[in-house]
C-alpha cells in the first residue's frame, strides 16, 4: 500500500473547484479502463483557498491512496475577467509592451521562436483590430461629415471587434493571462501572496509528518510559476524553524517559467527558483513536448536564465500525441489550448507520461519521470504490478526495459 499527497497548481484556468473535480473524476474513469486499474473518488471538500479530494485506486497486489489538494486561484482569474473592457484592454496592451521592453520577446525568440509567435498572435490580432477600428471611424467621419460620429463609431467597432475576438480566438483570456502574468513578475500578486505562504507551510508540514509516503506538487502551465513560490515558501518555512529542507517532488509540466523569467524585472522569480534548484531534497523534473507550442522545448529554464543549477531541473521531454488515439490526437491537434492542456488530461492508451499515474498509481513520481518508459514496463496488461525498480524502495531489481537514466539531464524523447 502507498499514500500519497498532490498539490495541483494549474494554468490560468477559470473553471471553479467543482468543474475541475467533475473533469478529474472523467478522467479517472479513463486511466482506470487504460491499465485495469479499479478507483474511486470522493466529493470534493471546497475552501477559499484550496479544493480537496481523496483517491483510491487498486490492482493485483497493490492498493493506493491520495489525498489531492488544488491550489486555488480561479477567482482571482474570474475577477480579472469580469473587469469591463475599458480596463482590460490598455492593461492588457500595457501588459504585453512590458515583456516587449523587458527584454523577455527577445529571450523567446532566442529559446523558442515559436512561444514568440504565441506571444505576438494576441499583439498582432488587437493591431488588426486596432487598424479595422480605425479605419471604420474615418470612413464614418468623412461619410457623415462629422468627426464626433467617426470617433463614436471607431470606438464602438473596437469593442465590438474585441468581443468577437473574446469569443472565438479568446483574445480577453489572453489579456488577462499576460495582465497576471506581469503582476506576479513585478511582484504585485498580494492577494495570493498569503495563500502561497500557508501552502507552503501545510507542504512541509505534510512532508515533515511521515502521514504520506511522497509529497508531489504538480504544476502545469503559468501555474509552474506559483508551484515554484510554494515549494520554496516551504523550504523558508522550515529553515526559519531550525529544521532540515522538507523532501518534495515537483513536476512543472508544459511550464510557463521563461515567460516571466526572462523579463529583466523577475528577480523574485529568479530568487525562488534558485533556492529550489539548490535545494537537494527537492526533486525537480520540468516535463516539455515540442507538440506543445507554449512550452519552451528542450530548454533548461535555469540555464536559459543563466543561472547556475545543481542537477535540476531533470528536463523531460515526451511525445503528447502518443497519450491519446490518432482519431483523437487529429481532432485537436490544430487547437493549441487543447494540446497545451493534454500535460493534465488522462491518456486514451498507455504512454509512457500519464499525469493520473503520477497522481494515483502505485509508484513514485520520480521513479516514474526517470523511467524512459514510464510504467509500461511495470504494470501489467491486468493492472499488477510486475516489476518494482529498487529506486522506488522495492526489494526487486529494476527491469532492464525500464532504462532509468538518473544521471541524464534530458532523458526520454518526444518523437512522432
Amino acid at each position: 500500500m502507498t499514500r500519497r499527497r498532490v498539490y495541483h497548481v494549474a494554468g490560468f484556468d477559470p473553471e471553479p473547484p467543482l468543474a475541475v473535480h467533475a473533469r478529474f473524476s472523467r478522467g479517472l474513469g479513463r486511466f482506470g479502463a487504460v491499465w485495469s486499474v479499479s478507483t474511486e473518488v470522493t466529493q470534493p471538500v471546497v475552501e477559499d483557498d484550496r479544493a480537496r479530494w481523496r483517491i483510491t485506486s487498486d490492482g493485483p497486489g497493490w492498493h493506493n491512496e491520495a489525498e489531492f489538494h488544488l491550489f486555488r486561484w480561479d477567482d482571482r482569474i474570474t475577477a480579472l475577467h469580469r473587469r469591463p473592457l475599458w480596463r482590460r484592454i490598455p492593461e492588457g496592451a500595457l501588459a504585453l509592451a512590458d515583456f516587449v521592453t523587458g527584454g523577455a520577446l527577445w529571450g523567446y525568440f532566442r529559446h523558442s521562436w515559436r512561444y514568440a509567435l504565441f506571444f505576438l498572435f494576441p499583439v498582432l490580432a488587437f493591431l488588426g483590430i486596432l487598424a479595422l477600428a480605425a479605419f471604420i471611424g474615418v470612413l464614418a467621419a468623412g461619410w457623415s461629415g462629422s468627426a464626433l460620429i467617426g470617433g463614436a463609431l471607431g470606438l464602438a467597432a473596437l469593442l465590438g471587434l474585441f468581443l468577437l475576438a473574446q469569443r472565438h480566438i479568446h483574445l480577453g483570456l489572453l489579456f488577462d493571462d499576460w495582465i497576471f502574468a506581469r503582476h506576479v513578475m513585478r511582484g504585485r500578486q498580494d492577494e495570493l501572496d498569503g495563500r502561497i505562504l500557508a501552502a507552503g507551510a501545510d507542504l512541509a508540514a505534510a512532508a515533515r509528518s511521515g502521514d504520506c509516503d511522497e509529497v508531489v506538487v504538480i504544476a502545469h502551465s503559468l501555474g509552474a510559476v506559483l508551484a515554484v513560490q510554494i515549494v520554496d515558501a516551504a523550504i523558508r518555512h522550515e529553515a526559519e524553524a531550525g529544521r532540515p529542507p522538507p523532501r518534495l517532488t515537483l513536476l512543472t509540466v508544459g511550464s510557463s517559467i521563461l515567460k516571466l523569467g526572462l523579463h529583466r524585472a523577475a528577480k523574485r522569480l529568479r530568487d525562488a527558483l534558485a533556492r529550489v534548484s539548490a535545494c537537494e531534497s527537492v526533486f525537480w523534473a520540468d516535463v516539455q513536448a515540442r507538440s506543445d507550442l507554449i512550452n519552451f522545448y528542450t530548454r533548461d529554464p535555469m540555464a536559459a536564465m543563466g543561472m547556475p543549477g545543481r542537477a535540476s531541473p531533470l528536463v523531460k521531454p515526451i511525445s503528447l500525441r502518443r497519450l491519446l488515439s490518432p482519431e483523437r490526437y487529429g481532432a485537436i491537434r490544430m487547437n493549441p489550448y487543447k494540446v497545451h492542456c493534454l500535460f493534465v488530461r488522462a491518456n486514451d492508451r498507455r504512454a509512457a507520461y500519464d499525469y493520473f499515474m503520477l497522481v494515483c498509481g502505485p509508484l513514485r513520481a520520480e521513479t516514474l519521470i526517470r523511467a524512459q518508459e514510464g510504467a509500461m514496463g511495470l504494470i501489467g496488461a491486468d493492472g499488477q504490478l510486475c516489476r518494482v525498480p529498487a529506486c522506488d524502495g522495492g526489494a526487486v531489481p529494476a527491469p532492464a526495459d525500464a532504462r532509468l537514466d538518473a544521471g541524464a539531464k534530458i532523458a526520454g524523447t518526444d518523437g512522432p
